[in-house]
């Protein structure tokens, strides 16, 4: 019984230090995993959201200084027939106008990483432009009728001083948008470089303790045999040719 429990020391030495060992491999894959998953997350929103927000940010802001392009234009023409093609211009910008920020806004409502200061500006942005459109509504009339000073009045009274908080808002919302996907983007770099040193880290422990396991198993052994296995495997047949020699 002595013997048999000396014979399973060794096996459970060994099977002691192999499981530490696993242990460790093994957990540096759900580290791993996990780590990849918060990169991807924030890789996905710099592309799938902010990257489609900054799009449409820009869109709009294009979009307004085309408008008001369009009815500088109109403040040197006389002709109906050729406000007409300006007009026509305006209206077109101001139906795309209405889509991007249509898109804007449901992004804003679907996605649960909006930002409070995102859903402010637009909202500012909401208000100048409610307060820009009557009045371009207004002097279109005007430069229709053929009223070209009063038209001009109204641009300059009433729909520049709107058009250009309207744009600074659209310019801050742009610049939130690059700001925030440059903080996604050092985000996914930080936890590449905390998953990087986890596992190292871990892969480092298994390292010591399979090499810790190894030699204090191999020392154990020698121990318990009295010497090397190669030596105590001859040591017996050494015997028995001493003990019987051949006769020549």
């Amino acid at each position: 019984r002595a013997s048999g429990c000396l014979k399973s020391a060794p096996v459970t030495r060994l099977g002691l230090g192999f499981s530490l060992v696993l242990v460790f491999l093994v957990a540096v894959t759900p580290v791993g995993i996990y780590n990849m998953k918060l990169i991807q997350d924030r890789l996905e929103n710099v592309v799938g959201v902010n990257n489609v927000v900054n799009r449409l940010v820009i869109e709009m802001r294009t979009n307004v200084a085309d408008r008001i392009t369009s009815l500088r234009v109109l403040t040197l023409l006389t002709e109906p027939d050729d406000m007409a093609p300006e007009m026509k211009r305006v209206n077109e910008l101001a139906k795309s106008y209405d889509d991007a920020q249509k898109k804007l806004s449901d992004k804003f409502d679907t996605e649960a990483s909006t930002t409070a200061p995102e859903k402010e500006l637009l909202k500012q942005i909401k208000e100048h432009e409610g307060k820009a459109m009557p009045a371009i509504a207004k002097a279109s009339e005007l430069w229709m009728a053929g009223k070209a000073e009063d038209a001009t009045k109204v641009l300059i009274r009433e729909i520049r001083p709107n058009q250009k908080k309207w744009m600074a808002a659209l310019e801050q919302l742009a610049a939130l948008e690059e700001k925030l996907n440059a903080q996604a983007a050092k985000d996914a770099a930080g936890a590449y470089a905390l998953a990087r040193n986890i596992m190292l880290l871990i892969g480092g422990i298994a390292m010591f303790v399979g090499l810790f396991s190894a030699i204090v198993i191999t020392r154990s052994l020698i121990k318990q045999l009295g010497g090397e296995p190669d030596y105590t495997a001859r040591t017996p047949s050494s015997l028995r040719t001493e003990e019987h020699p051949s006769e020549t």
